[in-house]
């Protein structure tokens, strides 16, 4: 028992110490095996010691400073809990903020992101709110500006492009890191969007549905690039997500599909089918580890942790 205490153990090490994004890889490629039904030899524990650091990124944030949530309050309302790969136009997976925070200090503001954030912390430690308020959003001002000018830069350097989602490392570093960007330079306009709607939309029809397009266009007239957040920030106040499609229709001024692409609501699609593309998966992922655990929870985990100590024992490390 106690060499198999030691194994998780380095497990779970292992595990701390691989990079957000090769975390986030690591748990898409081994949830692709159970959808597959191939038997990964310790794939459950791995899994569990992965779900489990996530869950601590997400409760509470656990592996940001409070200068890091500040930085990104702007972007909670469109962090989603899923795998990283999966393709969700506007939103950032909570596991990529880690690896998005070691990005802004290590390359993007290496000589006055220390200072920012340090002169945040102080404030905060002081109490003074106002201060607080204050540099914090010097502090998003100076990362989406940064961003901005790193973005310009890419777009003439497909090596500079390269050299940055490397550095990121989550699999999907360059949505995530324009996501960042339009949050941070638009958080008061999207403040605004939100302040005015209601706290909960059962049903976008009628007088809704036009009140809810006109702040969605007055939010994009102001800046083009919010459009797609602005959605997403109506569809948050949704008791059916699917609704949103409504907005397409309307804009279109017709429910048939080739219509409603020609408009820029047609992206109100994109949102939907991503999200329901997320439940089937997640249920599909459920329904597999459910059966499989049924039929061999027994011999799987004494096979898995067999060889895993096995694994581990002769010295060989995983690939991240």
């Amino acid at each position: 028992m106690a060499g198999v205490e030691t194994t998780v153990e380095r497990l779970r090490k292992f595990l701390r110490e691989l990079s957000p994004g090769a975390r986030s890889l690591l748990v898409g490629e081994l949830e692709r095996s159970v959808l597959r039904g191939d038997a990964v030899a310790g794939g459950d524990l791995v899994l569990q010691e992965l779900r489990r650091i996530m869950r601590e990124q997400r409760d509470g944030t656990a592996l940001l400073d409070e200068s890091a949530q500040l930085l990104f309050k702007p972007l909670e309302p469109f962090l989603v809990d899923y795998r990283g790969d999966h393709k969700h136009p506007g939103r950032v997976a909570r596991t990529s903020l880690e690896a998005l925070w070691s990005w802004v200090q290590r390359d993007l503001l290496p000589d006055d992101a220390e200072s920012l954030a340090a002169d945040v912390s102080e404030a905060m430690l002081a109490g003074d709110r106002a201060k607080t308020e204050r540099l914090t959003r010097v502090f998003q001002d100076r990362v989406a500006a940064a961003i901005e000018a790193s973005f310009s830069t890419a777009a003439e350097d497909g090596k500079v492009r390269r050299r940055i989602l490397q550095q990121i490392g989550t699999p999907r570093a360059g949505d995530e890191l324009a996501a960042l960007k339009c949050a941070l330079k638009g958080r008061d306009v999207l403040a605004f969007l939100s302040a005015w709607l209601p706290l909960q939309i059962g049903n976008l029809s009628s007088d809704q549905l036009d009140e809810c397009k006109a702040l969605i266009d007055s939010a994009a007239a102001r800046d083009g690039e919010l459009f797609l957040y602005a959605l997403l920030t109506v569809m948050n106040r949704m008791t059916a997500p699917w609704q949103l499609i409504r907005l397409g229709v309307k804009a279109a001024g017709s429910d048939t599909a080739a219509r409603v692409a020609e408009t820029n609501y047609g992206a109100a699609v994109n949102i939907v089918l991503a999200e329901l593309e997320r439940m089937v998966a997640e249920l599909r992922v459920g329904i597999c580890r459910y059966f499989a655990g049924e039929l061999a929870i027994n011999e799987m985990t004494q096979r898995a942790l067999t060889e895993l100590r096995q694994y581990l024992d002769n010295g060989t490390q995983f690939t991240a």
